[in-house]
């Protein structure tokens, strides 16, 4: 059985056996890393790099090299589910007294409030996707259900989560901030139709409208440039009435156009912070961020910051020039 390692630096082709069993395994496993009311110790592995885009981390994570590995830069995951592709050696997770083994070319999945503990191998390499519990709502039927297992890597969702981690993990240039959005919602989304499959049942209604919000604020995310987009347009995109999609911001305490325009002055803002005055002006920011002119741009943005957009760029600058003389 052959399996793909998705560690950055190559594709390496491996064999592995069907499942493993501590007692089959000719490897010594290091100092098991236990659970204290804090978490795991920074020293508990080591971090070797990640990458943080909103609900969604992706670290690459190895055997420390000591006990007392005080480089490691091992963060605990907190209420986190950990999605672990194991790409060498072996893990050994503990849940009071249940082990779950996992050798390289599986993926273990972990509410990491659960874990008690873990034993590495000291050829240990992972590429993880840590998702906070808030973005993917799993019932403890569906906890419990995907982290007694291991899955295998080497085809259908496993396979295309771990290839979409490994690449924008390879990125040199970071992704910009509608792109790690759409990259987190799309992650979130996968893992929770893996589920779906793994347990072969439908999403809850209330899981459906959660990820049908994150959907929508996505799209607003990517499209809020476009002054055509409006409430209408995202609730087409969406496949639903206005009044649905409308109802379902309302519950979190916000309106589609609401959103909307956070979003568009979120792009104003940084435009903003990053333009010389006689390089970009308040009208080009406006039509850069979706309002359809820089009088409506002012009024909205002195109306939730206080301030006119002149100011703000004007203090902005002022910052960053302090900052330069404090490095330089």
């Amino acid at each position: 059985m052959a399996h793909f390692s998705w560690w950055p630096g190559g594709v390496t082709l491996v064999r592995r056996g069907e499942r493993l069993r501590r007692e089959e395994m000719a490897v010594v496993f290091l100092q098991q890393a236990q659970r204290s009311s804090q978490g795991f110790s920074p020293a508990a592995a080591r971090m070797k790099a990640s990458k943080t885009l909103g609900p969604v981390q992706l670290a690459q994570v190895t055997a420390p090299k000591g006990r007392d590995d005080a480089g490691s830069g091992y963060s605990d995951p907190k209420d986190a589910f950990v999605w672990a592709f194991v790409t060498s050696g072996a893990i050994i997770s503990h849940r009071g007294s249940l082990e779950i083994p996992c050798e390289a070319g599986q993926l273990a999945v972990s509410h990491m409030p659960q874990v008690s503990g873990f034993e590495l191998t000291p050829d240990f390499r992972s590429l993880s996707i840590r998702i906070a519990s808030t973005a993917l709502p799993l019932s403890p039927t569906e906890v419990e259900a995907m982290s007694t297992t291991t899955f295998l890597v080497e085809e259908g969702a496993p396979r295309l989560l771990g290839s979409m981690a490994s690449y924008v993990m390879s990125l040199r240039t970071p992704l910009g901030p509608a792109s790690e959005a759409a990259f987190a919602q799309s992650v979130i989304d996968l893992t929770r139709a893996f589920v779906d499959d793994v347990l072969d049942q439908r999403t809850e209604p209330s899981i459906e409208r959660r990820l049908l919000l994150g959907r929508a604020r996505d799209y607003i995310v990517r499209h809020a440039a476009s002054p055509s987009t409006t409430p209408s347009v995202v609730a087409e995109q969406m496949a639903v009435s206005v009044r649905t999609l409308q109802k379902l911001f309302e519950r979190e305490g916000s309106t589609v156009a609401a959103e909307i325009l956070s979003a568009r002055l979120a792009r104003a803002r940084a435009l903003l912070e990053r333009s010389a005055p006689e390089a970009v002006s308040i009208r080009a920011v406006a039509e850069r961020s979706g309002f359809r002119s820089a009088s409506a741009f002012s009024r909205a943005f002195a109306q939730h910051s206080g301030r006119s957009p002149r100011s703000w760029r004007d203090d902005a600058g002022s910052s960053a020039a302090v900052r330069d003389r404090s490095t330089s």
